[in-house]
């Protein structure tokens, strides 16, 4: 590990969660380590996760995210309408077929920064995490394959106004599942947080689903 303070233990970040902090003192907790290369299969996450009803974890994320309440098609869990902002451009779109759900940290991402080492139960709630809103999100199509799956170092929102809301979820996401980032990514984010995001503060988060090493 370089270039970093390690990573606090679960009850000294809860305590900093509390309330709102500054995604910056936060980022400093975030082991700074090479990538794990090799033996990433997405099928190694489970994603998309069944969640009964006939709904699987997109129709879940559609579902939360629509600022009205979603129509479903006649059959089954299939959402027909709603009202959603793709937050990486800034696009709103009334039909979910231009939408796609991202793993804002991606699940390649998360492979190579500790997810190689986890079990297959934490792999699949990583995946299918709806118990806070940060880690997947509902975005354009065309924004998502953009994106793919790089880190901020690599990859930020093309609309200025969404790039430190974008950072400070990277952080909580990199802090609550304890993931690590390579160089390039933590020097990035902290020149972010230091420079035209400095004060960003996030908002406190849940524990995560299941434990994880």
């Amino acid at each position: 590990m370089a270039g970093a303070a390690p990573i606090a233990s679960n009850s000294s970040v809860a305590a900093r969660a509390r309330g709102t902090v500054l995604a910056l003192d936060l980022l400093g907790f975030v082991p700074v380590e090479r990538e794990h290369r090799g033996g990433y299969h997405r099928e190694l996450f489970d994603y998309p996760q069944q969640m009964g009803g006939g709904c699987d974890t997109r129709d879940r994320v559609l579902e939360q995210e629509s600022a009205v309440r979603v129509r479903f098609t006649t059959s089954g869990c299939s959402i027909a309408r709603g009202s959603w902002v793709s937050v990486y451009d800034g696009l709103t779109y009334t039909s979910p077929a231009g939408l796609e759900i991202d793993h804002v940290v991606a699940l390649k991402e998360a492979w190579d920064s500790g997810a190689w080492a986890w079990s297959a139960a934490a792999r699949r709630a990583f995946a299918n995490d709806l118990t806070d809103s940060r880690t997947l999100q509902a975005v354009s199509s065309t924004s998502n394959r953009k994106k793919g799956d790089k880190d901020p170092s690599n990859w930020l929102p093309p609309s200025a106004s969404d790039v430190c809301s974008y950072v400070g979820d990277w952080v909580v996401i990199k802090i609550r599942w304890r993931l690590s980032m390579d160089q390039s990514e933590f020097g990035r984010i902290r020149n972010l947080l230091r420079g035209p995001c400095s004060g960003w503060r996030v908002a406190a988060w849940a524990r995560t689903p299941v434990p994880v090493p």
